[in-house]
């Protein structure tokens, strides 16, 4: 079995605890949103009623002219880069903190005692049916599956000849669930079986050089996004259901090997 944790630093976080730490910490809307919204010029309608018909007129000339614009081909070639399944940083490095997560999500590590469960039995907690692929890589083998009740997604392990594959899959209408990348991480669009994808290398790691701080109720951790790190991520949505596959480690499997599993989970 193969382990994420970093042996050259003892006792420090894994990489697998930092994912569950950022998966953990999903954006929502403040009241000061809200308020801002209340107050946004489009509410205020008296002002076109009042309009000479004239304005009016002008007004949807203009939106006529920027709704041809936006559905040209050049602007729909950058609308398909935009990032759908991944949820940039505006910078590479952050603190986060441990306290955010529960004992449990701490311990959940590349490890069999961590994944307990039959695909069967993790259909039957999930109320849903799990997936498997048609056919898996050369070497590669199931270990187990867990249920995470806080994302709603049920998690297969596999093992290769130095590599650690993660299967996860979520119904759409559990809610939105994000993978948190750095703002220098590529995003890759890529096609499985003509459903659209993105895939992106890299990951999360604990800063060299920085013990992490004690504050009043948690300990905070300084992490910085890898580019180089041997972790690839694939995330698609199909049937009513969001997918990620996501390897780690020195033999990791890459984007045409993760294609591929892609594919033989959807046919």
């Amino acid at each position: 079995m193969n382990s994420d944790s970093d042996p050259t630093q003892p006792g420090s976080p894994s990489i697998e605890h930092i994912e569950h730490l950022l998966r953990s910490i999903q954006p929502l809307p403040s009241p000061r949103l809200y308020r801002l919204l209340a107050s946004a010029p489009w509410q205020k309608r008296s002002v076109l009623v009042r309009a000479p018909k004239w304005a009016v007129g002008i007004l949807l000339i203009g939106c006529i002219l920027l709704a041809s614009f936006l559905i040209s081909a050049p602007l729909r070639a950058v609308a398909r880069t935009w990032v759908q399944y991944f949820l940039p940083d505006r910078q590479d490095s952050m603190q986060v903190s441990l306290g955010d997560l529960s004992p449990p999500e701490l311990s959940q590590v590349a490890s069999a005692e961590n994944f307990p469960f039959s695909v069967e039995q993790a259909s039957r907690r999930a109320g849903f049916s799990v997936r498997l692929p048609d056919a898996l890589l050369p070497g590669m083998s199931l270990v187990g599956a867990r249920v995470e009740d806080h994302t709603a997604s049920v998690v297969l392990l596999f093992t290769g000849a130095g590599y650690n594959l993660f299967l996860s899959q979520r119904p759409l209408d559990a809610g939105a669930e994000y993978f948190s990348i750095g703002s220098s991480a590529v995003v890759e669009e890529v096609w499985i079986a003509g459903i659209r994808g993105e895939y992106v290398s890299g990951g999360w790691v604990k800063q060299s050089g920085s013990p992490p701080t004690q504050s009043a109720n948690s300990q905070d951790l300084h992490v910085q996004w890898d580019g180089l790190l041997p972790q690839h991520t694939l995330r698609w949505q199909s049937a009513g259901y969001a997918f990620q596959l996501r390897s780690t480690g020195s033999e990791s499997p890459q984007k045409t090997d993760l294609i591929a599993l892609a594919e033989a989970l959807i046919r």
